[in-house]
């Protein structure tokens, strides 16, 4: 995280920079502000698992291995497309999801009808 930091050009980090001493250590909202996708997925998945629970509830999900697995499908189908790799085939986690998550999760993006099962 330090090397975002210290390479970032976003105004807050930038101001934050000139204004208080203890830069790189950020407030953990610019801290998530400037993570990759790679490095959340990586966070999340080694938060405690109160905080897990905490954020997988807010999402609505029952479980906070939900987001852990939907996380790293994300990352995986993101980093192909930066990489101009195939995605027909690719091998992802199935996440079965509770049927009355899927309800719930009728908000979030269309393609994630393809990794629920």
């Amino acid at each position: 995280m330090e090397i975002s930091a210290n390479n970032s050009k976003e105004l807050f980090i930038l101001h934050y920079k000139e204004k208080y001493n203890d830069f790189p250590k950020l407030p953990i909202w610019m801290s998530v502000e400037i993570m990759s996708l790679g490095i959340l997925s990586k966070f999340y998945l080694f938060s405690e698992k109160r905080y897990k629970e905490e954020v997988s509830q807010k999402m609505c999900l029952n479980h906070y291995k939900y987001l852990e697995k939907l996380l790293h499908s994300i990352t995986i189908i993101r980093n192909k497309c930066a990489h101009h790799s195939r995605l027909l085939c690719i091998s992802l986690n199935k996440l079965k999801f509770p049927k009355q998550n899927k309800e719930k999760l009728k908000y979030y993006s269309n393609w994630i009808n393809n990794i629920v099962e």
